[in-house]
């Protein structure tokens, strides 16, 4: 009676589990918690204007029930709960509608599940049994996600919608499914699996129609915090979300925006030179010497005195004295040195006339006053190799070749004998040798700095255009630099350099659309110059129209401007982080290459080329981050309380960057950021 009542009771059980595991799946509704996602990155970010991520979900034993169809569907909802975006759906398959499928003999053809929609619910044998879930074992699935970012999706959601299927119909795809008697679904309760989005990717970019910005500026003319800007310019802010330091050049390559040279020189010098000829193996100066007029020694000596007559403050005197190598060295030596002196003897005795009845001129006594540098070099020997490889004559390698050869005194000796073979080296190489150079170095008088600033602003026609563009350097104050490159624009309207630094100013001002004109207008003038082609990249970057910037930047490499810092930034917005870093390799201290190195997981580099950058806002905001990603809660609020003093607009963006959704409830953040 036992064994027997123990087998009744066990067929009871059985019953019961049969039951438990093909019944209603109410039950499947009122435990679905039960049912765990997993998402991968925890919170969703944005990478290369791409939203990618995992969902790992694991079905827990004895909840599927044997009959039950689940279709599970992701959707992103966005901040407001009414723009949403639906990702493809998947279907899981309790073991009764799997065994159903599997009965079927052919192996490719697609089965309905009546009730569900068509357009995702027919399944082959295999894709049944990948999508079958056990109901004693449970079972796990791995769905995976991509969206493009667009605007909006910065504050946003992920949920799992799901609905259940308690008695669903396997019918052959000929079978309208419309025709089966079904239970309909019933909706599980939607679950939030995961937030987003993490756009940190995206900081090299700036405030939407950034040109609506104007920096306000202190009496220098400096741009100040952006604060108290108007409330028109708050409600763009909330709308862009993202977030202007305040100095714009952080911003993408924009510290590689290039200021053309001025090309002006605080003291330039001019040098004036003249040459004398002497006879062979003399040192006595005369003009009527045949070489002497050949080269109208008489204009040269004419026109160094005119140079002198300046009234240029001379800054040195070179005279040098040389002699043709056919003589002894020692007789060379000594000649060379007695031909510097006449020719120092000439220019002393001259000067000093010319100081006689002009009181306007300044130098009284040349020796004492005058920085005369006097060197005798003895024979030129170069200065023969270079005169017989440039003549006509028909032996001149061999002749060449021989004298290199030569020792010095052999040298000389073969000199001499070839002046008996060869009567134009005597006529035409050798007389030239026999000179002395008078080399005169002049400082060009110029305009101080304070004269140039007065008349940059009150007379700038005054000023030669290398002064104007100069003149700018010469102020802090960014509107008056402005005004002084758009005077070159309109003095010398054909020089690219004023309309390209206006430009410059234009963006350290916040004008984009202004520095754009300026730059095409300049493009105009010269429209392969590289420099400008590399600033028109910058403009194209800062109204986030890359693969423009990337054509001017690939442009201006090809005219030899190095473009690798600016193309890898670009690569940034792509999401090539590592091939961002590779691109900038050398570069350091650099907001951008910090970025690249957060972007690509290495924090550690990240924060040590971020400490050492120009302290924007922008660079305390995204130490802040850094801080966020390695819970190091020290290093991330004293860099938000920097960013925010600053400026303290990022109070609105540290609030709402799910780069700190862990601290949202977190009392000190909270006073932090409100």
């Amino acid at each position: 009676m036992k064994s027997k009542f123990n087998l009744q009771l066990f067929s009871a059980f059985l019953i019961l589990a049969m039951v438990a595991g093909g019944c209603s799946v109410k039950k499947m509704v009122k435990n679905y918690d039960q049912v765990k996602y997993e998402v991968t990155p925890e919170v969703l970010q944005a990478d290369g204007g791409k939203i990618n991520f995992t969902i790992k979900g694991t079905y827990p034993p004895n909840y599927f029930k044997k009959r039950a169809i689940v279709e599970m569907q992701p959707v992103f909802v966005f901040s407001d709960g009414k723009e949403k975006k639906e990702l493809a759906p998947v279907i899981h398959l309790g073991e009764k509608p799997v065994k159903k499928i599997n009965k079927q003999k052919a192996e490719n053809v697609k089965y309905q599940l009546a009730g569900l929609d068509e357009k995702y619910a027919s399944l082959s044998k295999k894709e049944a049994a990948e999508n079958g879930i056990s109901y004693l074992k449970g079972g796990s699935f791995t769905m995976t996600g991509q969206l493009d970012y667009v605007p909006g999706m910065k504050i946003s959601e992920l949920f799992m919608n799901a609905q259940v299927s308690g008695k669903n119909k396997v019918v052959p795809m000929d079978v309208e499914a419309s025709q089966v008697q079904i239970n309909g679904p019933i909706n599980l309760p939607d679950r939030k699996i995961a937030d987003g989005v993490i756009t940190t990717g995206m900081r090299i970019e700036t405030v939407d129609n950034l040109n609506d910005f104007r920096w306000k500026t202190n009496d220098e003319g400096l741009p100040v915090d952006l604060s108290d800007y108007n409330p028109q310019m708050r409600d763009v802010l909330e709308a862009n979300r993202m977030m202007l330091s305040n100095d714009i050049s952080n911003r993408l390559s924009l510290s590689d925006l290039i200021m053309a040279e001025h090309g002006y020189e605080k003291q330039t010098f001019a040098t004036k030179e003249a040459k004398i000829y002497f006879a062979k193996n003399l040192y006595a100066f005369n003009l009527n010497l045949p070489e002497n007029k050949k080269n109208n020694v008489q204009g040269q000596l004419e026109d160094l005195k005119s140079f002198i007559g300046q009234g240029w403050a001379v800054k040195d005197v070179v005279i040098d004295g040389w002699a043709s190598p056919e003589g002894e060295e020692a007789f060379n030596d000594g000649l060379s040195e007695n031909r510097a002196k006449t020719a120092k003897k000439y220019l002393t005795d001259e000067i000093k006339k010319m100081s006689k009845g002009n009181p306007n001129f300044t130098i009284k006594d040349p020796e004492k006053e005058l920085d005369m540098k006097m060197t005798a070099h003895g024979p030129d020997w170069n200065g023969f190799l270079v005169k017989v490889d440039n003549s006509n004559l028909k032996d001149k390698k061999s002749i060449m070749n021989v004298i290199k050869s030569s020792g010095q005194d052999k040298r000389e000796e073969e000199i001499r004998n070839m002046i008996l073979i060869y009567p134009e080296m005597e006529n035409e190489i050798l007389p030239p040798l026999r000179r002395s150079e008078i080399s005169i170095k002049c400082a060009e008088p110029k305009k101080s700095d304070d004269e140039i600033a007065k008349l940059s602003t009150t007379n700038p026609e005054a000023l030669d255009v290398k002064e104007l563009l100069y003149s700018a350097t010469l102020t802090k104050n960014l509107k008056t630099q402005l005004n002084i490159y758009k005077s070159a624009t309109k003095i010398y309207p054909n020089d690219w350099r004023g309309f390209n630094n206006a430009a410059y100013t234009e963006m350290k001002l916040g004008n984009v659309k202004g520095a754009s004109t300026m730059l095409e207008k300049a493009k105009g003038i010269d429209p392969v110059n590289g420099l400008i082609l590399n600033n028109l990249g910058v403009v194209a970057s800062l109204e986030q129209d890359y693969p423009k910037a990337e054509s001017y930047f690939k442009k201006s490499q090809e005219m030899g401007v190095s473009q690798n810092y600016n193309l890898g930034v670009l690569m940034i917005p792509k999401g090539d982080y590592q091939k961002s870093l590779d691109v900038m390799k050398g570069k350091n201290c650099d907001y951008n290459v910090g970025l690249a190195n957060l972007l690509s997981g290495n924090a550690q580099s990240a924060a040590k080329n971020l400490e050492c950058a120009p302290k924007t806002a922008a660079t305390y905001y995204l130490l802040a981050i850094v801080g966020a990603r390695t819970s190091n809660t020290v290093m991330m609020y004293n860099n938000l309380q920097k960013a925010i003093d600053k400026n303290p607009a990022y109070k609105v963006t540290a609030r709402e960057d799910r780069e700190f959704i862990k601290y949202f409830g977190n009392e000190e953040f909270k006073k932090l950021v409100e």
